[in-house]
This record gives structure tokens, C-alpha cells and sequence, in this order.
């Protein structure tokens, strides 16, 4: 029982869920990152699940409050936890077989088994990037130098990467000289790339195809690959927000 606490609706103009509430912490995802629902005053861009497709796209959401009802309940997975009110409806299927539907909270919460989407294909973007699976590399082992970029490896499994997309992109580059067992290397950056080397908003710009190609480079670099999957290392928690978010709009 949680009377007292405000609970929101996001509206839009495409989203299947017309009914149904969450708590004001819930979190949407808008063009510039992460936002509570409660931190949200009028009409804003906000990404969201097309069930008919199995894409995501955004479109303009606009937060209502509604009077908080006796309880509410509880989605918990193994990616997420919400809160939500029992007539919240939520799209999920069976573990063991593909038949998609949407439920309110109330009834999917008598099901013992189920399967909530947490990515999907993201179909918003139109920019793409020259060399994109190079960018990965320097985003991870790389730095910007005006309109350069240097690399540093040590790991020959990295070097021999390295020289194999630069080969691919057909970039030229020259070496500089390096501390002991280390090599470096130095080359002109695409006038496209992002401006600051760091993962960001900038994602959300992105073409399907080439926002795949950086997330999937990324397990040569900043990762260590675990057969087919592979576990991503950043010191910077913005920074892992923002590749999670690179992949989940993968469908990863």
C-alpha cells in the first residue's frame, strides 16, 4: 500500500499500452538519456516498443498523473524491476513459445512463467559513420588529437585488428615511436565521427546498420568474449549506460 505516491501514464500518439500506470521513478528514455517520469512537465520525444512491429522508435510522449490506486504490483525480471498498477498493460509471451500478447499487470501477474521484450530493432536512426567498426576500436583503446586519432596496443590479437581495419577502410596511417612492447599508431579521423570520444546521444542518430556494426565490434576491444556473448568493461557508469542502451536498440 503506497497511498500518497503520485503514479504516471506516458501517452502517445503510437503506443499499444493506453492504459495503466507506473511510480514517478520509473524511467523513460528521451533523446538526451534517462528521465523520471516525475521529472517530465509536458510533451517530450520518448522512446517506445511498437508491438505490431517488434521495433523501437520514438515518439511524443505526454505524462499524466492519475489518482493512486490501493497497491500496486510489481514486473521484476531478470534485466528490470517497476512498479506498476494492476491495470497496467504490459507485452509479453511464454518462455517456450512465441505467442505475443498484452496483458494488464493483474492477469500476467497469475502466469508462472513469463518473457517481458527488453531490446528490440531500432528503426529511428538515418546517420551513419565512415569507418564505424574502426570508431569502436578508438572509443575504446583511442584518443582524439584535433582531427587525428592515436592508438596505443600492446596484445598483437589487437594490433593485428587494428591494421586489418585500417586496410578495410583503406585509411592511411603512420607510427610513431612507443614505449617498450607497446606500438602506436596515428591517422586522420572521418569528419563524421562524433565529436567527443565517448559513447553518447549521438547513438540515437544512428542507422540500424551501423549502430550493429559498432556494438558488435566492441567485443575485440573494451569486452572479453564468452562464446557467441561477450561482457563489456567501462569504468564510467554513463559510459555502460549508454553502450547498454547501443545494445538493447540492437536487439541484443
Amino acid at each position: 500500500n503506497i497511498a500518497g505516491t503520485d503514479t504516471l501514464r506516458l501517452s502517445t500518439s503510437k503506443t499499444p499500452f493506453g492504459t495503466g500506470c507506473l511510480t514517478g521513478d520509473a524511467e523513460v528514455l528521451t533523446r538526451n538519456g534517462w528521465r523520471r517520469l516525475d521529472s517530465l512537465s509536458g510533451p517530450i520525444e520518448v522512446l517506445e516498443w511498437r508491438s505490431g512491429e517488434a521495433t523501437l522508435d520514438f515518439a511524443i510522449g505526454v505524462p499524466t498523473r492519475e489518482r493512486t490506486p490501493p497497491y500496486m504490483m510489481e514486473a521484476t525480471t531478470e534485466q528490470f524491476y517497476t512498479q506498476v498498477t494492476p491495470n497496467h498493460r504490459i507485452y509479453s509471451t511464454h518462455p517456450s513459445h512465441g505467442s505475443w500478447s498484452i496483458l494488464p499487470a493483474s492477469e500476467l501477474s497469475k502466469r508462472r512463467y513469463m518473457k517481458i521484450p527488453i531490446s528490440a530493432r531500432y528503426i529511428g536512426g538515418a546517420s551513419t559513420f565512415s569507418a564505424a567498426r574502426l570508431l569502436s576500436a578508438v572509443l575504446a583503446d583511442g584518443s582524439y588529437e584535433g582531427n587525428h586519432a592515436r592508438i596505443m596496443f600492446k596484445k598483437q590479437r589487437k594490433i593485428n585488428r587494428f591494421l586489418d581495419l585500417l586496410t578495410h577502410y583503406n585509411i592511411k596511417w603512420s607510427e610513431h615511436s612507443a614505449r617498450e612492447g607497446y606500438r602506436r599508431f596515428y591517422f586522420h579521423r572521418p569528419a563524421d565521427w562524433p565529436k567527443i570520444k565517448a559513447w553518447g546521444p549521438w547513438i540515437l542518430d544512428l542507422t540500424q546498420e551501423t549502430l550493429d556494426e559498432l556494438v558488435d565490434e566492441a567485443r575485440y576491444w573494451d569486452s572479453t568474449e564468452r562464446g557467441a556473448s561477450f561482457t563489456f568493461f567501462t569504468a564510467s557508469r554513463e559510459q555502460a549506460d549508454w553502450f547498454s542502451i547501443a545494445a538493447h536498440l540492437t536487439a541484443r
